[in-house]
């Protein structure tokens, strides 16, 4: 699980993974990114994802990560990120993703 959170923060600031990324998220995520054009229209503003730490706990499927945003515009974010995570084939799905 932990593994799958620092890929997917990896991959996603790189256009040619969007696709990829975006299969990554259940139906229900898709929709709350405001479909494939929302999501793309978030990304671009995000130049690279700084991940320092991740900790999974299998038992409830969710995944804690501290994470820096680098944007297009120069500025960043640092920000704690608790995620819902299950196995969805590939091998895993985010179904949530909540700032705290």
């Amino acid at each position: 699980m932990e593994k799958f959170v620092k890929t997917y923060y990896e991959d996603v600031t790189d256009a040619a993974k969007r696709d990829q990324t975006f299969a990554e998220l259940t139906p229900a995520m898709q929709a709350q990114a405001h479909g494939r054009a929302g999501y793309e229209a978030f990304w671009s503003t995000i130049s690279k994802v700084d991940v320092h730490s991740v900790t999974a706990d299998p038992a409830t499927g969710v995944v804690t990560a501290q994470l820096t945003f680098h944007k297009v515009d120069g500025g960043t974010s640092d920000e704690t990120h608790r995620l819902g995570v299950v196995n969805g084939g590939q091998p895993y799905l985010i179904t949530s993703d909540t700032m705290v």
